[in-house]
C-alpha cells in the first residue's frame, strides 16, 4: 500500500512540474507513466483517476492538503499571468509601430507591385520546373524500392536453398499485431493515448496466440523491434527455417526497456527468445520509408521510435542482432 501511495505521489508531482513548465499542455499517458517507472497497465488500473489531470485539467485542486505546495502553484500562475499582460501589453505597443509603418509605405508599396509581380511569375515557373524534378525523382525511388525488393527475394530464396530447409506452417510462423483498430481510431480523434491502449491490446492478442502453441520448449521466437524503417514481410523473409524447431517471427511496435520486459516475461517459457533491430543512417531513405509505407503511422510513434534504445542481451534476450536497412 505504501509503494501506491509513494507512486501516486510521483505522479502528482510529474504532473505538477509539468504543468508548471507547460501549462495545462496535455502529457501523454505513456510518457507519465514511464517517467514514474511504471507500465500504462499499472497507471491505468490503481491510478486512472489521475487521467484528467495528465490531460490538462489543472492540478491545483490536488494540492489542497498541502498548503506550501498549492501556494508554490498559484504563484507560479499569477507570475506566468503577469508575463501573459506584460507580453500584450508589448504587442499592443509593436502593433500600434507596425500600422504606422504600414501606413507611411503604402504608396512605395504600390509602386512595387509590378515588380512583385515579375517576380512572382518566375518562382511560379521555377515551382513548376522543381514540381516535375520531384515526380521524376519519385518514378525512380519507387523502381529502386522495386529493384531492391526483387533482390532480396533472391537472396532469401538462396538462402533457403543453402540451408536445404523449405519453409512450411509447421516450422515457420509469422504474428502480426492488427493495427488497423488503433489506426482509424487515431485518425478518427487524433488521440495518441486511444492509439496506444488499441496498439497494447492487439500486442497482447498476438502475445496469447504464441503462448498457446503447443510444445514451448521447442519454439523460437524472432522479435522484429519494428522502427518503421524496413517492411516486416520482407524482414520474415530474410529468416530461414529450423526443421527441429518452430520459428516464429513477431512483429513487436513497442520501445521502452519496461515494454519489452513486459513481453519477455510472457514469452518466458520458449526455448529462446531473439531480437533484432534495423538501423538506418539515410534521414532520406527514413523519411521515403514511413511515407510511402507507414503512411497510417501516427508521428508520435515516429517520434517514440528515434528516441528508443537499443536492446541489450541483458535484458534477457538470447541473441541481439542489429542490421542496417540499405
Amino acid at each position: 500500500m505504501n509503494q501506491l501511495v509513494d507512486t501516486r505521489t510521483r505522479l502528482v508531482e510529474l504532473i505538477k512540474e509539468h504543468q508548471l513548465e507547460f501549462g495545462l499542455k496535455k502529457l501523454p499517458i505513456g510518457k507519465l507513466a514511464e517517467r514514474a517507472e511504471i507500465s500504462r497497465q499499472s497507471f491505468n488500473r490503481f491510478y486512472s483517476d489521475l487521467k484528467p489531470y495528465s490531460e490538462g485539467q489543472s492540478i491545483a485542486e490536488l494540492l489542497a492538503d498541502n498548503p506550501d505546495a498549492s501556494r508554490s502553484f498559484l504563484a507560479q500562475k499569477d507570475r506566468e499571468a503577469d508575463q501573459l499582460r506584460n507580453d500584450i501589453d508589448e504587442l499592443k505597443k509593436r502593433h500600434a509601430k507596425e500600422l504606422e509603418q504600414a501606413v507611411s509605405q503604402h504608396v512605395s508599396s504600390l509602386m512595387n507591385n509590378d515588380i512583385l509581380a515579375f517576380e512572382a511569375n518566375e518562382m511560379n515557373a521555377l515551382l513548376a520546373s522543381q514540381s516535375q524534378n520531384i515526380e521524376m525523382l519519385k518514378k525512380k525511388l519507387t523502381g529502386y524500392e522495386l529493384k531492391e525488393t526483387r533482390l532480396q527475394m533472391t537472396a532469401a530464396e538462396s538462402q533457403l536453398a543453402r540451408d536445404g530447409v523449405s519453409k512450411s506452417p509447421k516450422n515457420f510462423l509469422v504474428i502480426e499485431p492488427d493495427l488497423e483498430k488503433a489506426n482509424n481510431a487515431y485518425k478518427k480523434n487524433q488521440s495518441f493515448d486511444d492509439y496506444e491502449d488499441l496498439k497494447e491490446k492487439a500486442i497482447d492478442e498476438s502475445i496469447e496466440a504464441i503462448t498457446k502453441l503447443p510444445d514451448p520448449s521447442k519454439i523460437h521466437v524472432v522479435i522484429y523491434m519494428d522502427r518503421f524503417l524496413y517492411p516486416f514481410s520482407e524482414f520474415c523473409e530474410s529468416i530461414p527455417a529450423n526443421n527441429t524447431k518452430l520459428t516464429v517471427c513477431l512483429r513487436l511496435p513497442v520501445f521502452t526497456q519496461t515494454e519489452v520486459g513486459m513481453v519477455l516475461t510472457k514469452l518466458s517459457r520458449m526455448d529462446s527468445i531473439s531480437i533484432h533491430i534495423p538501423h538506418s543512417t539515410s534521414e532520406a531513405i527514413t523519411a521515403a520509408n514511413r511515407k510511402f509505407k507507414y503512411r497510417d503511422v501516427p508521428q508520435e510513434e515516429f517520434t517514440d521510435a528515434d528516441k528508443a534504445r537499443t536492446p541489450l542481451i541483458t535484458w534477457g534476450f538470447d541473441e541481439v542482432r542489429v542490421f542496417k536497412v540499405k
